[in-house]
């Protein structure tokens, strides 16, 4: 616990670091994934290293010149949701240790005395963490309620468009075939989503010896399909972005970086 303390890393800077993919884009650890892959395969003889592990640190020797090494200290994780709970664990103890200074009816010694300042410090640290990781939680359910109030006004949109085509479908009286339909679709797509103007459908409905109406509403049912379709679409990107946030979330917190990697060449 109190090693991890120690590093006195900021959780909420760290894990924006690792939420933000900076650590995979850094070039330190890119030379440091590199490293590490070059010492955990197979050895050959043309390697121009010789491999070592020491004091958790893995060492590339170069066989020419010996006094020339790479120490690679790897990265440290922790999973935060366990260590959250073991503070808050370490917090219940020194308040009963608080408590059992409070309740003696000894007298306050020095080192009573001293006790008590050690642990006041420790709480405090123990605290800031447990605040820090609070933070963690806030912002990335504050972005979860945010996507998901915009799935909900998707979703209501949706359903409007829906009742919308089907009020539409409805008041047509002439069936068309496929053809005409696909026709029309591509006619709406190449007036930049939308019906065309009257003339055009005076036009085709004279063609296709349909009522021009009936040629006006089917043109209204493709264009409400189509931002039917879009909010669709919409709505899926938005499920997409809440499931990779989850993911990526739940990743990183069961997988927390509490101490970067470090190369001396």
């Amino acid at each position: 616990m109190s090693s991890n303390l120690d590093n006195d890393i900021n959780f909420k800077n760290m894990y924006n670091y690792q939420a933000k993919g900076l650590i995979t884009t850094n070039d330190n650890y890119n030379k440091y994934i590199k490293y590490l892959q070059f010492f955990f395969q197979k050895d050959h003889e043309k390697d121009k290293y010789k491999k070592e592990f020491m004091n958790d640190t893995y060492i590339l020797i170069d066989k020419r010149d010996p006094n020339k090494k790479i120490e690679i200290t790897p990265t440290k994780f922790i999973n935060i949701h366990k260590f959250y709970l073991e503070l808050k664990n370490q917090i219940d103890v020194i308040l009963l240790k608080f408590f059992s200074f409070i309740e003696s009816k000894d007298n306050f010694t020095n080192e009573n005395r001293e006790q008590f300042d050690i642990l006041k410090k420790k709480y405090s640290a123990y605290k800031e963490k447990l605040e820090e990781i609070n933070l963690i939680n806030v912002d990335f359910y504050k972005e979860i309620d945010l996507l998901n109030i915009q799935k909900l006004e998707k979703t209501n949109d949706l359903i409007i468009r829906y009742k919308k085509k089907l009020e539409v479908y409805s008041q047509i009286k002439t069936m068309i075939p496929e053809q005409l339909k696909t026709e029309m679709i591509q006619m709406f797509a190449k007036n930049k989503m939308s019906p065309p103007d009257n003339a055009h459908i005076r036009n085709l409905a004279k063609t296709n010896n349909i009522p021009a109406d009936d040629i006006e509403l089917w043109f209204s049912w493709i264009e409400e399909n189509y931002y039917y379709l879009l909010l669709k679409q919409e709505i899926s990107k938005i499920n997409n972005q809440i499931n990779m946030k989850e993911l990526n979330h739940d990743l990183n917190t069961k997988y927390f970086i509490i101490k970067k990697p470090v190369i001396k060449e």
